[in-house]
């Protein structure tokens, strides 16, 4: 059986992949070049999705009700 991810990484993974679709978005983060924004797309284009994250949570071992 595989060990649960600790709670740091679970966060961090979500916040990481909150912010990514922050930088590719131009109403939310106007200012960003678009060098940027492209490696942002591309950095999100393998990132594990929600469902994936979802299955990670459940190795936490408790319930958050925060949405990414």
């Amino acid at each position: 059986m595989k060990e649960p991810i600790p709670i740091e990484e679970y966060y961090s993974l979500k916040e990481t992949y909150s912010l990514l679709y922050e930088l590719i978005d131009p109403q939310k983060t106007p200012r960003i070049p678009k060098e940027i924004r492209d490696k942002a797309r591309k950095c999100i284009r393998n990132y594990p999705v929600e469902r994936d994250l979802n299955l990670l949570y459940e190795g936490v071992g408790f319930w958050n009700p925060r949405k990414i």
